[in-house]
Parts: structure tokens; C-alpha cells; sequence
């Protein structure tokens, strides 16, 4: 029997896969070096937040390497360095404690820390006191929202009680009638719904001429307009109506100054 031939297959596998693994190892160092060198270049134009950024992304091996940690270090510092300049103490002891004692200016971050903890006790009696100034004012701006709208509440109140204690539209119109001597022996009775006014007359009033009647049909709807819409009068309407609820006269279709009597 013919022997097969695997043993130059084998070797083609495992050669192919060398050079596989070998090129993927050069471009994944070589991603991690191009994305190094724009964090460096970041750097250079002191834009470190977008470095550390970067420099976040790569690897944790590329991280960890000794210009990976000092790079992220400088970084670090020099963000600690803006925010102590901003008086924001805190955030720049956030970036200085994970600044390993390794960096080779690891003083300068002690020296940072030291001037941060030396001045942060004030700033924080400081700031709580602008914290309690805050509070204040808001408590403050809060009691007098609510004096206003107790005020208000007051006022809506003191309104209402003077309205009711006003008399009526239609106890207005019966005490001018009463006064001009008009008694039950003409009408009957009077009631109102919102604008109209309904007047029920007695039998004596169809025997009255029906210019009479006519001109005490308009003298009425004129008393009632004065006291119901003065400025607006023939929004006020008169309705009349005999004993039997049959309509005799009062204001036509078109405006309540335009007012009939039945003939």
C-alpha cells in the first residue's frame, strides 16, 4: 500500500496559523500604538481629557506599560492641576489618587495633595455656608409664595363676601319698583335667569291701551338693563308672560332694547 502524504499538510496548518497569530499581534499593537500617538498628540495641545480618554480605550497590557501609566499619569495631573485652579478640590483629588507613586513626578502630585487638603477644610465650611444661603433664600422666596397666595386666597374672599353681601340684580329692580309704588295689582311676580328677566303681570295690565302698556313694557326692560348690564344694555332681556305662563311682550330676537307688547 501507497503511504498517504499528510505529514506536508500538517506543517502548511500550523505555518499558516503562526502567521495568522503573528499578524494579528502586529495589528493589534499597532492599533494600540497609532491610538497612543493621538493621545500624545492630544497632550501636546493640552487637551488631557480627551487624551485619558484615548488612552481608556486601549489595551490593559498598552495601559499598564511603562510609557502607557506615564502618559495617563501626566494626564491625570495635569486635569487635577484645571480643577484645583477651578477651586474644585474634590475632582482634583479624584485624579490624583490613582496617580501611582511610580510617576516620576510623583512630588509635584504630593505636593498638589498637600495644598488641596490644606484648603479644603475652608472651602467646605464655604461651601456648606453657601449651601445654608441657598437654603435660606429658597425657604425665604417659599414663605412669601405663600404669603402671596394666602394673600390672594384672602382677597378672593374678602371679594366674595362683599358680592354677596351686595344685594341681588332682582332685589335691586324690586326695590326700585317698590319705591315707584308698582304693587302686585299690575304684576304678579318677577324672576331671573342670568340676563332675561321674566316678569308674570296681573289681568289688570291687558286692560291698559297698548301704547300704555307698551311704554311700561320699555320703562321696565330700561330699569332692568341699568341694573343688570350698564355698559352692555341690550345684552339684558325682558320677558312677559300673563298669570297662564302665555308670552304678552318683552325683548325681540335681534336685542333686548327692541322691546313689544302683545295688541
Amino acid at each position: 500500500m501507497t503511504p498517504t502524504r499528510k505529514r506536508p499538510v500538517v506543517v502548511f496548518m500550523v505555518c499558516g496559523g503562526v502567521v495568522l497569530a503573528l499578524a494579528c499581534a502586529i495589528l493589534y499593537f499597532t492599533s494600540n500604538h497609532h491610538a497612543y500617538n493621538r493621545a500624545v498628540g492630544r497632550c501636546r495641545q493640552k487637551d488631557y481629557r480627551a487624551a485619558l480618554a484615548i488612552l481608556e480605550r486601549l489595551s490593559p497590557s498598552y495601559q499598564d506599560s511603562p510609557k502607557g501609566t506615564y502618559l495617563g499619569s501626566f494626564c491625570k495631573y495635569n486635569l487635577a492641576l484645571e480643577s484645583y485652579e477651578l477651586k474644585k478640590y474634590d475632582e482634583s483629588l479624584q485624579y490624583l489618587v490613582t496617580i501611582p507613586d511610580s510617576y516620576p513626578k510623583y512630588d509635584e502630585v504630593k505636593d498638589l495633595r498637600r495644598k488641596i487638603e490644606q484648603k479644603l477644610p475652608e472651602f467646605n465650611r464655604e461651601r456648606e455656608r453657601q449651601r445654608q444661603l441657598a437654603e435660606a433664600k429658597r425657604q425665604e422666596e417659599r414663605r412669601k409664595e405663600e404669603e402671596r397666595a394666602k394673600h390672594a386666597q384672602e382677597e378672593a374672599a374678602k371679594a366674595a363676601a362683599e358680592e354677596a353681601a351686595k344685594p341681588s340684580n332682582l332685589d335691586t329692580f324690586m326695590s326700585i319698583l317698590k319705591t315707584a309704588g308698582v304693587d302686585n295689582s299690575i304684576i304678579d311676580r318677577v324672576s331671573q335667569n342670568g340676563d332675561s328677566l321674566t316678569i308674570v303681570v296681573a289681568n289688570a295690565w291687558h286692560y291698559e291701551p297698548h301704547q300704555i302698556r307698551l311704554q311700561a313694557a320699555q320703562n321696565l326692560w330700561d330699569i332692568w338693563a341699568r341694573i343688570r348690564s350698564p355698559k352692555n344694555p341690550d345684552k339684558a332681556r325682558l320677558e312677559l308672560t300673563d298669570l297662564n305662563g302665555n308670552s304678552v311682550g318683552g325683548s325681540r330676537v335681534l336685542a333686548g332694547s327692541l322691546i313689544w307688547v302683545k295688541e
